[in-house]
């Protein structure tokens, strides 16, 4: 494993030189903006026991390590999957050694990269049956298809590969079929709930009453917001890394803090609060 500085140095070198507030705020951003965030790489490094990350600077992608493979959550848009790719690549991985492709949610800056990795590693795709049409779409809702998902999951399915095993919690209001995804992971002989949050969020202009193609998307939310909160959680990831403080966090641990920065339950509570506190003031509003 690179040293930590080492890894800290090839965060902080973007190609396309953005000021690092610019690599992580999201309050202004434009298209243009999301897309190359979503193509800035990021050096693939273990975050905890045998959780690693494998995806750019705000686009998360995770891999996860088995006794018999690797399961790969989310690719981020298709411009993002040669940096998943290359990130297999330097952590000495097969591509033909990840057997299983899970998604947080079906919105193309997470799922656009699925068609290239399924072909690259073959392996098989797992899905919400509320995402899954929009993931053949590669995220493009009215796109055309580009991937079939192999396997339809639903709400506490676990998945198993070798030692591990992930429960599957669908948490919809983000899209219909948001999954959020529970492990545990062990290091320095004890475990640690690890929670791969979904979203619990919704685009501004999004309506969470009154819409007839998802008339009950703000009670579903709320259900969901709640549902996260139930769940045990020390090590908070998610598909963004401004949900849960990716840049800061790696800086901490090239310091060298302990305990390892990523186990952060205050913060995991902390976004929840957020997302409940702007759930209710766009409730109130619409």
């Amino acid at each position: 494993m690179k040293s930590a500085r080492s890894l800290l140095f090839a965060v902080l070198v973007f190609s396309l030189g953005a000021p690092l507030g610019a690599q992580i705020t999201n309050t202004n951003d434009t298209d243009e903006d999301r897309m190359r965030l979503g193509t800035t790489p990021v050096k693939p490094f273990r975050i905890i026991g045998n959780i690693y990350y494998v995806g750019a600077v705000r686009i998360s992608s995770f891999l996860i390590k088995t006794s018999d493979g690797y399961i790969l959550m989310d690719t981020g848009y298709k411009e993002t999957a040669p940096i998943v790719r290359d990130g297999l690549a330097a952590l000495g991985v097969n591509p033909k050694d990840v057997k299983i492709l899970l998604s947080s949610h079906a919105h193309q800056d997470h799922v656009g990269g699925h068609a290239q990795i399924k072909e690259l590693t073959g392996a098989r795709v797992l899905a919400s049956a509320g995402d899954a049409p929009i993931i053949e779409k590669g995220g493009v809702p009215n796109g055309p298809n580009v991937i079939k998902v192999d396997e339809l999951i639903r709400d506490k399915q676990q998945v198993t590969l070798g030692d591990t095993t992930l429960t599957a919690h669908i948490t919809p209001g983000h899209t219909k079929g948001c999954t959020t995804w529970t492990m545990t992971a062990q290091e320095g002989g004890r475990n640690y709930n690890v929670v791969f949050m979904c979203s619990a969020s919704v685009n501004p202009e999004a309506r969470l009453t009154g819409d007839p193609d998802w008339p009950n998307r703000g009670e579903e939310l709320a259900k969901s917001i709640a549902v996260m909160r139930s769940l045990p959680c020390d090590v908070f990831l998610g598909p963004h890394g401004f949900f849960f403080n990716f840049m800061d966090k790696v800086a901490r641990m090239e310091r060298g803090e302990t305990p390892n920065p990523f186990i952060d339950p205050a913060g995991y509570k902390a976004y929840l609060d957020q997302a409940e506190k702007v759930y209710k003031e766009m409730m109130a509003k619409q």
